[in-house]
């Protein structure tokens, strides 16, 4: 997850991620410290908040515990409704699947601080709404 050349770039990545985790094709995400702040043309945001936005809008709901390192997610939640409407494989998805791990390594970290720190590219849109755009682009809608 270090490739971040603009605001949309990241976002972009970040969802194509999760929707391969959605799909089944991933079983999990690991990053950097998820208390990370990242600055969208002065919309922080830290990378907790885009991972539960991004699954929020697969119609997954996601928890966070733990601290530092050892932070991460499971499924607590799921919109059946939305998963149908968006043609994902629902027995794919566990209650208590664990999603998210902050165990990524320093050195990825320090780049992904940098990078969100150097690309303060213009900003088109509000972050939900990048969210949605990436979501849709991700799954070819």
């Amino acid at each position: 997850m270090s490739l971040l050349f603009t605001d949309s770039a990241f976002i972009q990545n970040l969802s194509n991620f999760i929707v391969q985790i959605a799909l089944g094709k991933e079983p999990c995400l690991h990053t950097v410290n998820l208390s990370t702040v990242i600055d969208f043309s002065g919309e922080k945001v830290a990378l907790r908040d885009l991972v539960r936005l991004i699954f929020a809008e697969l119609g997954i709901d996601i928890e966070f515990s733990g601290k530092d390192q050892h932070e991460k997610s499971v499924i607590i939640d799921v919109d059946e409704d939305r998963i149908i409407e968006l043609n994902l494989n629902q027995d794919v998805l566990r209650f208590g699947q664990t999603v998210v791990r902050a165990d990524a390594n320093e050195l990825t970290s320090a780049v992904i601080e940098k990078e969100t720190k150097h690309n303060s590219a213009q900003q088109r849109y509000s972050v939900n709404e990048l969210i949605k755009e990436a979501v849709n682009i991700s799954l070819g809608l």
